[in-house]
């Protein structure tokens, strides 16, 4: 394909520009926002972060992604701050060449995803669009990595979670090393929680009738 599209990708200062702009904490989001749009984004992001906790696993069951790491804590881990500036370089890049809407949802506050070659945006219940447009148009940027723009003869699939989008692309060898050193730090601070104990959040019911009730079957463990 011929003429591509130029993508720019960000340096760190602007993607600590877009962060001061656009993620703020909790408590400091809920006092400038209106109610009904706090509560719709909170409840996309809860279905962004329950739909990766069943897909991502499948993911890699189907070989289609080389690892994941999901799930919820109660505190920060370690390198979550690392994880948010992948996404929004990803983003970025993305959008720097205009993301495409495939759906007539993107203006909504849904659960979207954001694909980076081809830069397209869609929501969740639309997402089989994606599919038939890579048939129709292919790749751009096929071997150039959707987080840092080198070109890598290695590239892997990758997708993270931010706020109600899920980011799907491919990275480098160099990007991909740097995000499984982030999940492997993490998963030394995850402590695995079965279906019968106490839920971590702290409400007082066993797990499998708290936060683990909407459980994918295939994960669950009764021990």
């Amino acid at each position: 394909m011929t003429n591509l599209p130029v993508r720019t990708f960000p340096d760190e200062a602007a993607v600590d520009d877009w962060i001061a702009a656009n993620v703020r904490d909790e408590a400091e989001y809920d006092a400038r926002t209106p109610v009904a749009v706090a509560d719709q984004v909170k409840a996309a992001t809860r279905q962004v972060n329950e739909g990766a906790r069943v897909f991502i696993p499948r993911a890699v069951a189907s070989g289609a992604v080389p690892w994941g790491l999901t799930g919820r804590s109660s505190s920060r881990l370690p390198g979550e701050d690392a994880q948010l500036r992948a996404a929004v370089r990803m983003y970025l890049a993305a959008e720097s060449v205009g993301l495409r809407p495939l759906c007539e949802h993107t203006g909504q506050i849904r659960p979207m995803t954001v694909m980076c070659d081809p830069p397209v945006v869609v929501c969740v219940t639309c997402s089989p669009l994606i599919s038939r447009l890579v048939e129709k148009i292919g790749f751009f940027w096929e071997g150039v990595c959707d987080e840092c723009g080198r070109r890598s003869p290695g590239m892997y699939a990758a997708m993270i979670t931010m706020g109600h989008f899920m980011i799907s692309g491919n990275i480098c060898s160099t990007c991909h090393d740097r995000a499984l050193r982030v999940a492997t730090e993490q998963a030394d601070h995850v402590v695995f929680v079965g279906r019968k104990r106490p839920c971590p959040c702290g409400s007082g019911r066993r797990f499998k009738h708290c936060c683990g009730k909407n459980q994918d079957p295939s994960a669950r463990n009764d021990h």
